[in-house]
């Protein structure tokens, strides 16, 4: 099989987030058609460039990158193990987001994950956010918020943002009001923070197929 310079952009893709649906890859490949998505996948699968992540239980198989494939691509980044099935829903959602993100702002999302690899010293130091979006000279920590977390933890975690100069900003994007109610709540007056509502573009609309 000859890898084309697409097919090694996906393999980083697939890793900087840890893992993709077939529709999130048709996404990034620009919108085309799930099917044909679907059978470059299938190959570079067979290749053993990207592997299916089991999740018992679910309806969708994700994709990993394995090490061969990572290496092929001049990634430095580990490749990741395995998928957490707890936390799958909200990592699922955060890739759209970051797609959603970097097309409107036509802007580079760095994820937790690159930001660990690239700086342990500051990830020891400070609550790293789910991702942070670079946009000219302003660095906007990303915070995706679907779920409530304890009063005493979201305060905490806001007031280590506050003190991480590195951040200019810090957005929490939620999808509802209630969230959006519960974290302006937390934040009071903290000027750093910035409540975005989010509605999904869309692409778990292209889920049926994915373990083929």
């Amino acid at each position: 099989m000859n890898l084309t310079e697409r097919d090694l952009e996906l393999v980083r893709c697939v890793n900087r987030f840890g893992f993709l649906t077939v529709a999130q890859v048709a996404r990034f490949w620009g919108g085309i058609d799930f099917s044909t998505a679907a059978a470059r996948v299938r190959k570079l699968v067979d290749e053993g460039i990207l592997k299916r992540a089991e999740m018992p239980h679910f309806d969708v198989r994700p994709l990993l990158v394995t090490d061969n494939g990572r290496l092929l691509a001049g990634d430095t980044l580990p490749a990741v193990k395995g998928i957490r099935a707890a936390t799958y829903s909200h990592d699922s959602k955060l890739v759209d987001l970051a797609m959603d993100l970097e097309k409107k702002f036509a802007a580079r999302f760095e994820t937790e994950r690159e930001y660990r690899w690239r700086r342990p010293d500051r990830a020891s130091e400070f609550h790293v956010p789910d991702g942070l979006l670079r946009r000219e000279n302003t660095t906007i920590g990303i915070e995706l918020e679907l779920t409530q977390k304890a009063p005493r933890r979201l305060a905490e975690i806001i007031d280590s943002h506050a003190a991480n100069l590195e951040l200019d900003e810090v957005w929490y994007v939620v999808a509802d009001e209630t969230m959006r109610g519960y974290v302006h709540r937390i934040a009071g007056e903290s000027s750093h923070i910035k409540i975005v509502k989010w509605t999904p573009s869309g692409t778990a609309a292209a889920q049926k197929g994915e373990n083929n």
